[in-house]
């Protein structure tokens, strides 16, 4: 039986709003630094401080939905056996059970062939993936709205969709040439550098699979007896160190993989809010910062 809390960022959400309503009464928002880079002054898609609220509801809806996903596939409930070895014995029964507020989802699962088992957990890493790509392109859009400008793309709105690795590499150049100080929302980013360094690459490469191919990206390893992922480029900037001889790297086993990027995700996604939430509650802090 599982039984888990969902990610909730209310707390942080409400502050947030509040701060910036306050901040625009007070004259403490400039939207001309948005409005400079929209092709029009009636673009459909100006960046709008009212935006703040829907983008953090997405991103939680993404995050409990990758957490959902995790606990009920992966987790305490993955049986890589089933896949290895192509064999169910009986049945492989789920029964979740999640809650966030006062909100509770109850599911109940039951598989009785292998090769649906495999086809589910196929299916759900691929949706995991998808949903923890699409979250990071949603914090590099919250980030634009409340910090000044760093990706900037000529007639083309920078805000459409940037990818987080594209945000990390304008933002390092600006600090470089001093445009932009080493700030606490810096320090934010240098404090997962070693995680994004390591999975982002990894990560959206199996997006782009994901979104314009068919691989499943995934095989049996007979060797080691795992379920790893095969689509990984050693030779890419970060990633993961290869160990000596040829031996299996660790993190792209499947559940290890999975558990990694959604710790490191909800990590960096609660601490940047809170960091938002303490800056943006400081009476003299202007929007965007």
């Amino acid at each position: 039986m599982v039984r888990e809390v969902l990610t909730d960022y209310s707390i942080q959400k409400n502050s947030i709003i509040s701060s910036l309503i306050i901040k625009q009464g007070n004259g403490l928002f400039d939207q001309n630094l948005h409005d400079i880079f929209n092709r029009g002054s009636q673009s459909k898609d100006k960046l709008r401080i009212q935006d703040v609220q829907i983008i953090i509801e997405a991103i939680e809806l993404k995050l409990r939905e990758a957490e959902i996903i995790y606990h009920t596939y992966f987790g305490t409930e993955y049986d890589k056996n089933i896949i290895i070895f192509n064999r169910l014995i009986g049945t492989k029964l789920i029964d979740t059970e999640f809650n966030y507020g006062t909100r509770v989802i109850k599911k109940t699962i039951e598989i009785i062939d292998s090769h649906m088992y495999k086809e589910v957990v196929d299916m759900k890493f691929q949706l995991f993936i998808l949903r923890i790509a699409t979250l990071y392109e949603n914090l590099v859009k919250l980030i634009e709205i409340l910090i000044k400008k760093r990706v900037v793309f000529g007639n083309r709105n920078p805000h459409l969709s940037v990818h987080l690795k594209v945000l990390i590499s304008y933002w390092d150049n600006l600090v470089e040439l001093d445009y932009r100080k080493n700030d606490e929302f810096y320090l934010w980013l240098s404090s997962h550098r070693t995680y994004l360094e390591q999975y982002l690459s990894q990560i959206n490469s199996l997006r782009n699979s994901y979104i314009h191919g068919y691989s499943l990206n995934l095989t049996v390893d007979s060797t080691f007896n795992e379920y790893v992922i095969n689509n990984y480029d050693s030779s890419s900037t970060g990633g993961f160190p290869v160990p000596s001889g040829g031996g299996m790297v660790s993190e792209l086993v499947l559940n290890n993989f999975v558990q990694d990027v959604l710790n490191n995700t909800k990590l960096l996604t609660e601490s940047v809010l809170n960091l938002f939430q303490r800056k943006l509650a400081h009476h003299r802090t202007k929007v965007p910062m």
